[in-house]
């Protein structure tokens, strides 16, 4: 199915106009990008039916995917390149810097966004730009139906794509880590927006009864004000920042199991082959899990929308006025939900 109105820049220069949030899109030759979300469209961007069977018109094997920020966002980008390459193409990805070598040590071919200004002046290069892309399905019916991988697939014109990736990771290349602990389990409680954050003191009274139950535990993310006084130390990794992203997966891959939000430990699982709770409110874990490898028997979901009556609201949460209302549950509840899932995960230490 057709979700996205792509087009190709058929002019000898760059095309810039404005996306839908004010911002400068600029599309040079032989680039294509979504004009459903721009406003107005130049002369010179010609719509095309599907990207790669343009490319495949062409005869043209390398070209350049563009897609600089969220890193779950990003790492959904492996399976597709996985199968782009088992079509005979071969895509490079340019992503931030910060995610280059994790993108490499994931097979990528990647390159800092820094450097695309000299690949954009290079004549014949072909690109996509998806940037913004995914995002779409927070505002559109159709696309929220489709995992972020199927929206990948889509914007690329593969219509027919696998029901099953390739969620290719060698773990031995990724940087060694001395954990604090032999047994544990790893739990981030904030993502990227307060769709994708649970409550202060829940993450605390979380970490605070898995420790009473024997769990150690590493916290991984944006920090909580109070946990260090309110968890018992012995048994809790106050982790935050102090791992790359190349190291994460290490932490991750070791664990016996994680705890996440909707964010990129959850994506990270899919690579390291770990056993996953996922905590989803406004998001469908319908949507957001239908591709991970150890389905159904190695993923939990807590789908806490259905505990107020909501429908996924894919973060638009207008029927609550922006409050998040299906993360603001009882924390002992709360606690017993996962409690009662991560047993068969793990091994007190």
């Amino acid at each position: 199915m057709k979700l996205f109105q792509m087009a190709i820049n058929k002019s000898n220069g760059g095309q810039s106009f404005s996306d839908n949030f004010g911002e400068t899109v600029s599309v040079p030759p032989n680039w294509a990008v979504d004009v459903s979300f721009t406003r107005g469209k130049p002369l010179a961007m010609r719509d095309i039916d599907s990207f790669i069977k343009h490319l495949r018109k062409k005869n043209i094997k390398k070209f350049y995917i563009k897609r600089s920020f969220a890193f779950g966002d990003i790492l959904m980008l492996v399976p597709v390149v996985n199968y782009l390459r088992e079509l005979g193409f071969e895509p490079c990805v340019f992503v931030k810097w910060k995610y280059v070598d994790v993108m490499n040590l994931l097979g990528m071919k990647a390159y800092e966004l820094d450097g695309i200004e000299s690949f954009f002046e290079t004549p014949g290069d072909y690109g996509i730009l998806l940037d913004g892309t995914l995002e779409l399905d927070h505002v559109r019916p159709k696309l929220q139906k489709a995992s972020r991988v199927g929206l990948y697939f889509s914007a690329l014109g593969i219509y027919d794509f696998p029901k099953e990736v390739r969620w290719d990771c060698d773990l031995g290349k990724f940087p060694g880590v001395e954990t604090k602990f032999k047994k544990y389990v790893v739990f981030q409680s904030k993502g990227s927006t307060g769709a994708k954050t649970l409550p202060s003191e829940t993450a605390i009274h979380i970490i605070k009864r898995l420790n009473e139950e024997g769990i150690n535990v590493v916290f991984i993310g944006d920090k909580v004000g109070g946990m260090s006084q309110n968890v018992n130390m012995k048994r809790t990794d106050l982790a935050h920042f102090r791992y790359s992203a190349e190291e994460i997966f290490t932490v991750i891959g070791k664990a016996q199991c994680v705890i996440s939000m909707d964010s990129a430990p959850l994506w990270i699982s899919h690579f390291t082959k770990t056993p996953l709770i996922a905590i989803l409110g406004p998001t469908s874990s319908k949507v957001r899990l239908n591709y991970h490898p150890l389905l159904p028997d190695g993923v939990e979901n807590l789908q806490l929308n259905e505990d107020v009556g909501c429908d996924c609201c894919f973060e638009k949460a207008e029927a609550c006025n922006w409050k998040y209302t299906c993360l603001q549950l009882d924390k002992e509840k709360f606690f017993k939900r996962i409690y009662n899932k991560i047993g068969r995960f793990i091994e007190n230490d």
